[in-house]
């Protein structure tokens, strides 16, 4: 299934309230809070695609695009 959406939603693990969520749409940057899986921990990252509400596509440090959790990554 292909969701169509406009934005991700960094926080939503954390069951954030309304005025709280924190979206990201494709060309947003964004911060890994991990130190694995081709990420490093505080780099910047574009979001290239937007893939569902939890998941978002960047391209990580192997050079390659891949799709992420959004529990990796900040403002």
């Amino acid at each position: 299934m292909r969701w169509n959406t406009l934005f991700a939603i960094l926080n939503w693990f954390d069951d954030p309230r309304l005025s709280e969520v924190e979206k990201v749409e494709k060309g947003d940057r964004v911060k890994s809070v991990v130190n694995d899986f081709n990420l490093t921990e505080d780099k910047e990252y574009e979001v290239i695609e937007v893939n569902s509400p939890t998941m978002i596509t960047i391209m990580n440090d192997a050079n390659k695009f891949d799709i992420y959790t959004v529990e990796y990554f900040k403002l």
